[in-house]
């Protein structure tokens, strides 16, 4: 997607999720939120650490509801110790091993089958824990964002700009597609010209990389600089 050259620079966002959550009239919807966007990685993580699809979601759901809902983990965060992205890898990592010192303790300790990570869902077999967590972590950003530019655009009339894209930038990204020629997208779409529908899909661009630096800046730690927090992002999704 080439989401990299852009002139546009963050803002130091006054209102990210974190200070969401020490608000109780924002605390609610920042838990959803956050879970939304952290579930995936943490869960990601767990995949490739060999638990399989049961037990990585039980594992997850206990995190978040002990850890990150119970403990309020990421409203103790010191931004001078590290990200959100490290607070949660930390905490993850020590959650599973009191687990699994509890489930012997109990006497239900087990031996995880290699072949359970391969399974559906799994993550790619060369993939250690951390850049799988970082990765999909990456991706739920990305998802999160382009939500929004396709909600912006069907919501003021504009859904053809969001299809072209999707057609021309995002789909061949995210999804391995071959995008349509301008010259067969144009008509498809009724847009008068080929140049009408490259302009579209130039404007949804600029649009999404907006929507991108915002979610990033949303759930980045309080003092974290969003644009390397952004780079960072980018050079993951390697876009």
């Amino acid at each position: 997607m080439d989401l990299t050259q852009t002139n546009a620079v963050f803002e130091q966002t006054s209102h990210t999720l974190i200070d969401a959550l020490r608000d109780e009239r924002t605390a609610d919807e920042a838990v959803t939120r956050i879970t939304q966007i952290y579930w995936p990685p943490i869960y990601a993580y767990l995949r490739r650490k060999g638990h399989n699809r049961d037990e990585a979601a039980e594992l997850t759901q206990g995190f978040f509801a002990e850890k990150v809902i119970k403990n309020r983990l990421l409203e103790r965060l010191d931004p001078s110790r590290g990200t959100v992205r490290s607070l949660l890898c930390t905490a993850i990592s020590n959650y599973t091993i009191d687990e699994h010192r509890k489930s012997i303790s109990r006497g239900k300790g087990t031996t995880i089958p290699l072949e359970s990570i391969y399974a559906e869902g799994a993550p790619p077999e060369t993939e250690d824990p951390l850049s799988a967590f970082d990765r999909r972590w990456a991706a739920a950003q990305l998802e999160e964002a382009m939500r929004r530019c396709e909600q912006h655009f069907r919501g003021t009339g504009k859904h053809t700009h969001w299809e072209a894209f999707a057609d021309r930038i995002y789909n061949p990204t995210t999804r391995n597609t071959e995008p349509t020629p301008l010259n067969d997208l144009a008509p498809r779409l009724g847009f008068p010209a080929p140049a009408n529908a490259a302009a579209a899909v130039q404007q949804v661009r600029k649009r999404s990389i907006a929507f991108l630096q915002e979610v990033i800046s949303e759930s980045a730690s309080p003092g974290t600089p969003a644009n390397a927090e952004f780079q960072s992002i980018t050079k993951i999704l390697g876009v």
